[in-house]
């Protein structure tokens, strides 16, 4: 699926952790993020699997931030994001490893969204996470790097 990145998430630097929108519809975002060692919690050869609350977080906000864009509003800026559950079948995830994160959308009033998300390390699923999300309508803040990169 050919959608920025950099255009969905207001994330930046070592902080902007999905790569890749594989799928996206009205009520799910689905992404693809390689572990590295820029990511935070990153100690040794891993990553802690903590982390993986900020892939769905992210998710959830491109996903989010494509269907305004497609119905024509602001994308707007970052969710001020609470953790409802949390379930972690790894401790730390490997350098390398390629995760594919799904967060859907459960409940939705204004600005105030519930979603179910889960990662997966090719069959191997290593959370599921719900979050709450509120997001803020202020406009994005300048551009910068995205994934290190110039």
């Amino acid at each position: 699926m050919e959608i920025a990145v950099e255009e969905l998430i207001p994330h930046r630097g070592r902080m902007a952790l999905i790569e890749e929108i594989l799928d996206v519809d009205d009520q799910s975002c689905t992404t693809a993020a390689t572990v590295r060692e820029s990511w935070p919690l990153f100690s040794g050869d891993a990553v802690d699997a903590l982390v993986m609350i900020e892939l769905v977080a992210q998710t959830a906000c491109a996903g989010g931030s494509w269907k305004r864009r497609r119905d024509g509003e602001q994308a707007g800026g970052g969710w001020l994001v609470g953790i409802r559950n949390a379930e972690f079948y790894e401790n730390r995830v490997p350098i390398s490893t390629r995760l594919i994160t799904r967060a859907t959308s459960q409940y939705r009033l204004d600005d105030y969204h519930v979603f179910e998300g889960t990662v997966m390390n090719g069959s191997t699923n290593v959370c599921r996470v719900t979050i709450q999300a509120l997001r803020n309508e202020q406009p994005e803040a300048g551009k910068g790097k995205l994934h290190g990169k110039e």
